[in-house]
């Protein structure tokens, strides 16, 4: 392995860490506008849904991602990011452009190891996932958000951003695309869940109206 590659690598998996770090400022965020007695739950969460989107991205969301297929999903090396083409092909990163051999032709433009460019990339689809932890925030059960966030990262994150690749000349997930992708569906992700469960302020309210007033003094 070359300078370059290893220069490449170190810095990819640096950015990466920058991203993950975003989880400590969400949890702190959502910490802070949720009531004292959800804070755990909040911080839990934050946590956990990490892990739940490592495994889903990590089963299939990768392959269906990255994978070489149709421009609506990806068909090889779907499962368990195999590195494997349907013609047997082995991924061979960090071969790049006319050199790379694999399944994963659409980020064959960088030129780092493979679980490199999966931590990457799965650090983007689960800053994504957390998002949605504070829209949801003290409206959700437990359960439910985590099923919520496998579905995201095994489903909702990957096809978005495969359908992104059909904007890309010749189907290279560039960097600029692969930001403009996780940024747009940032927002949309908890769009749908909040308008579902309504304003938390009216639910609150109601609690409020419901017990009798204490004035000190």
């Amino acid at each position: 392995m070359d300078t370059k590659v290893i220069l490449d690598t170190v810095w990819v998996l640096l950015a990466a860490m920058l991203v993950f770090f975003m989880n400590l400022g969400f949890g702190c965020v959502e910490a802070g506008m949720a009531r004292s007695k959800n804070c755990v739950n909040i911080l839990s969460k934050n946590f956990v849904v990490f892990a739940c989107s490592t495994i889903g991205f990590w089963v299939i969301g990768w392959g269906l991602m990255f994978g070489n297929g149709s421009g609506f999903i990806g068909k090889e090396g779907l499962w368990l990011v195999s590195g494997v083409a349907a013609d047997g092909t082995l991924d061979n990163s960090p071969a790049t452009g006319a050199d790379y051999k694999g399944p994963y032709s659409a980020i064959s433009w960088t030129g780092v190891p493979l679980w490199a460019k999966f931590f990457f990339q799965l650090v983007f689809c689960g800053t994504a996932a957390t998002i949605v932890s504070g829209a949801v925030a003290e409206r959700v059960k437990y359960i439910a958000f985590i099923l919520f966030s496998f579905v995201m990262a095994m489903f909702i994150y990957p096809v978005v951003g495969m359908l992104a690749r059909g904007f890309v000349v010749e189907g290279h997930f560039t960097p600029g695309a692969q930001m403009a992708s996780a940024l747009s569906t940032r927002p949309a992700h908890p769009a749908k869940p909040a308008s579902l469960q309504g304003p938390l302020a009216s639910r609150t309210n109601r609690q409020r109206r419901s017990r009798t007033p204490h004035w000190p003094g």
